[in-house]
């Protein structure tokens, strides 16, 4: 080849190869991982594959892996090895992207994280306000129908401020039938269990049930259950001859307390509960805030995480264990 052509040719190949290099897609802005980073994605990886491809798409939501990050994944890898619930693969599975976004910002808070046989996440007590972490007092999916400072009874300034009206919705309705038998209610007769362990301080149990929306009411039947620090559950309006548990008698979360009913003040099948701090003559009900349970609006059918957080009128919730069970 003479020189001047291969001077040409040579001239045409880097334009070329210029060209070629200005069509190819840019590289991502994302860096690799460190040796670090990636081992902690691998230990997310081995519990759910699923939540681990949520969790590298929120890390590098910016094109980089911020510091804040980095320490928010190792927190999360030491909650996954210390964690107590034996559900925690089937849990991560059943995250949405958002949900997955909304546990990652609690790790983000470098708030202490942990677990136990029945909730995957517990928030501290510092992040939450209260010593005791609150499942439900139920099982399945129940309908916020009066929360907190309600307008019915719950009324700001009383002692029932804080509390939480629950009842089983389905298609809009909460019975089906005639609305003035009690067992027409879907609520009526579901267990009314002790959303964290403790003891029974008082029960009531005999009181009859009136009729529904009836201005005839009599005195309710209850179980007041002392948590850690005099923190206390009280359900309310349970079923006549229901309720299992006497004072003194340890239970669990998840034990069963009695049964819904429509004992006391109360328009229809359904249960209220509210958190008190103090015994007798020192209790006052105060907010309070439930840990990892599942939520949706009324009318909606994507449930959401909740990590701590209070139930809100017209809300659906369902505790982790009903709603993973559901979605089998």
């Amino acid at each position: 080849m003479m020189l001047g052509a291969k001077r040409i040719f040579l001239a045409i190949a880097m334009c070329v190869l210029a060209t070629a290099g200005a069509m190819a897609p840019a590289r991502a802005a994302r860096p690799y991982y460190t040796f670090d980073d990636s081992q902690l994605m691998v230990e997310v990886e081995n519990v759910s594959r699923s939540f681990a491809r949520h969790l590298d798409r929120i890390v590098f939501s910016e094109g980089f892996m911020r510091l804040e990050s980095r320490e928010a994944l190792n927190r999360m890898a030491k909650w996954l090895q210390e964690n107590k619930y034996p559900l925690i693969k089937e849990f991560l599975d059943a995250l949405t992207l958002e949900d997955a976004r909304t546990l990652f910002e609690v790790f983000k808070k470098g708030e202490q994280v942990g677990s136990d046989g029945f909730l995957p996440v517990i928030e501290a007590s510092s992040a939450t306000g209260q010593s005791t972490a609150l499942s439900l007092p139920f099982r399945g999916d129940y309908y916020v129908v009066q929360g907190n400072r309600g307008s019915i009874s719950h009324i700001v300034g009383t002692s029932n401020e804080y509390a939480w009206d629950f009842v089983v919705m389905r298609d809009g309705q909460m019975q089906k039938g005639a609305s003035h038998k009690n067992e027409n209610y879907y609520a009526w007769g579901l267990p009314a269990v002790s959303p964290a362990p403790g003891t029974v301080v008082k029960a009531q149990n005999g009181q009859p049930d009136h009729r529904p929306l009836t201005t005839d009411m009599k005195g309710a039947n209850f179980v007041a259950v002392r948590h850690e620090n005099d923190e206390v559950s009280l359900v309310y309006h349970l079923m006549n001859g229901s309720v299992g548990v006497s004072p003194g008698d340890r239970v669990e979360r998840g034990g069963e307390l009695g049964k819904v009913g429509n004992s006391g003040i109360s328009m229809f099948p359904h249960i209220h509960y509210q958190f008190d701090r103090g015994i007798d003559e020192k209790r006052k009900t105060g907010p309070a805030v439930f840990a990892c349970y599942f939520a949706r609006v009324e009318g909606e059918s994507d449930w959401a995480l909740v990590v701590s957080g209070s139930p809100q009128l017209k809300q659906h919730v369902i505790n982790v264990d009903d709603y993973l069970r559901d979605i089998e």
